[in-house]
């Protein structure tokens, strides 16, 4: 309900009026302000779904959204595509500069995903310095070409974190949904095994399945 401007939520409850022959004369109704319950159930909701470090989804939320997207796909045939990203080195900006940094690092990296990619892929923290992005109706191709454009973000960006200035590089692996019996684990672990070989390629690069 609409008040002053303002949309409140409220619990209806109705009690029957009988007069003293027990007969039926109207109802009570009574309303309940529970506006404030409702957003405090929304907010928790947000956090069991999101990453609160750097507030992309998590892997919950990518499951989810994840298993919606491959019936999508199984149902209208349209591609979908998955990116694991790594961070290059991580350990050593943590064992560097701390991990306060490190932190910083990782909300930049997420930051500049969500910068590249589109309104309805979804860039999720799954790790430590791990992330993947699910990308509804993309090819192979077209996933490649975005991861490369990503991977070139990063690279070429230069993070100011606390006065101290740090390069900051990621591997990329990409896959495709081959076939409409694969699960979405099947399909995360072709673009995991991807990353493997981008980071002992030499890192800084982006291979696919």
């Amino acid at each position: 309900m609409e008040l002053h401007g303002h949309n409140y939520e409220f619990l209806l409850s109705q009690t029957p009026m009988l007069d003293v022959s027990a007969k039926f004369r109207g109802s009570v109704i009574f309303l309940t302000d529970i506006s404030d319950r409702k957003l405090m159930e929304d907010e928790l909701r947000e956090l069991t779904l999101h990453d609160p470090l750097t507030g992309v989804a998590n892997r919950r939320l990518l499951q989810d959204e994840g298993q919606k997207e491959l019936q999508r796909s199984q149902r209208t045939g349209a591609p979908l595509s998955m990116m694991a990203v790594d961070i290059d080195f991580f350990k050593a900006v943590n064992d560097r500069y701390g991990h306060h940094i490190g932190d910083l690092a990782l909300k930049k990296v997420a930051e500049l995903c969500q910068s590249v990619t589109r309104e309805y892929d979804l860039v999720s923290r799954t790790g430590g310095e791990e992330f993947t992005v699910l990308l509804p109706h993309t090819s192979l191709e077209q996933a490649h070409a975005l991861a490369e454009r990503m991977r070139c973000a990063i690279a070429e960006s230069c993070a100011v974190l606390n006065e101290h200035e740090i390069k900051l590089t990621v591997s990329i692996g990409v896959a495709a949904l081959l076939s409409a019996h694969q699960s979405i684990e099947e399909l995360s672990q072709l673009a995991d095994d991807a990353l493997y070989r981008a980071k002992n390629a030499g890192r800084n690069r982006v291979i696919t399945a």
